[in-house]
């Protein structure tokens, strides 16, 4: 099962649109009327080891980019926030 409702490509472009502001980019995106990233989610049990699991998947993404180390300390900072709010559903 998915936990995206319409595929990634509209999860992808909101996320990517909330870390971009949350790195210092202007807050536009903050201000646009979308549902909240956990709105993206139908309505299902999260069980307690996907939080982890989603959080360990972006790790390894962010450890094989060619993102400057900084930037990926503070992406993962960002992206531990979104796994502790589905870990809080």
């Amino acid at each position: 099962m998915a936990l995206h409702r319409s595929g990634t490509a509209d999860v992808r472009i909101s996320l990517a649109g909330w870390l971009s502001a949350r790195l210092g980019a202007p807050k536009g995106w903050f201000y646009q009327p979308r549902p909240c990233l956990m709105g993206l989610h139908p309505s299902l049990a999260i069980n307690a080891d996907l939080p982890a699991r989603r959080l360990k998947a972006m790790r390894r993404a962010l450890a094989r980019s060619a993102i400057e180390p900084r930037v990926a300390a503070q992406l993962h900072q960002h992206l531990t926030q979104i796994a502790d709010a589905m870990a809080a559903r």
